[in-house]
């Protein structure tokens, strides 16, 4: 009878998700200890409202900004849409009616990103360039950026690295070039890099 040794199995679908490292096991297992209402008035809300400032804290000084910039959401599918909304009132509220707010991305971002915005420009709503990349790097073409932005860009969104490819987006480049408009901002996605880009890129 013969056997086939069973070999040892590899992980490697890191695109869709990450095993989960065990200090955010730990700190996940020890923040349901504490589950009450954090805005309850009782004893047992404030001390999950304590777990939770503590959280909301250390992701400040990770991310180098104060803890009151630094909001809880359900993920980054709501994150994006949060940033994109934001933009687009911010013009209105500048603009009024005088034309359409202009939002700029790569054609690599994530569904969350490209699918709202391209159902928006449809819809008339706003106008949305999507930048290619080149095929060799997998770069986003920095030179085509600076060619579509105009006075009515409100946001330029390009992923820091690609969930994918694993290639790193040139984002201090496109940060100078995209401030060149007064209005225009960057949403840079820091969602799958962590601290140690956090920290590389604080100039951003």
């Amino acid at each position: 009878m013969w056997y086939i040794e069973e070999e040892e199995r590899v992980y490697l679908d890191y695109n869709a998700t990450t095993p989960l490292d065990n200090s955010v096991e730990n700190a996940i297992l020890e923040s349901m200890k504490y589950w009450a209402n954090p805005s309850s008035n009782n004893p047992f809300g404030k001390k999950a409202k304590e777990v939770v400032e503590a959280a909301r804290e250390y992701v400040a000084n990770m991310m180098h900004v104060s803890p009151k910039e630094v909001f809880f959401t359900s993920g980054g599918t709501e994150s994006n849409w949060w940033v994109i909304y934001s933009a687009v009132e911010h013009f209105k509220a500048v603009c009024g009616r005088e034309g359409k707010p202009h939002i700029i991305t790569s054609s690599i971002e994530h569904p969350s990103i490209l699918e709202p915005l391209r159902s928006l420009h449809e819809k008339g709503e706003l106008e949305h360039t999507e930048i290619g990349v080149d095929p060799e790097t997998g770069r986003v073409r920095v030179d085509e950026i600076e060619v579509a932005l105009c006075e009515r860009t409100v946001l330029v969104s390009v992923m820091l690295a690609n969930n994918e490819t694993g290639v790193i987006q040139p984002l201090a480049q496109i940060a100078e070039v995209a401030r060149q408009e007064v209005r225009a901002m960057d949403l840079l996605d820091l969602f799958v890099r962590g601290q140690q880009l956090a920290r590389a890129d604080r100039g951003l």
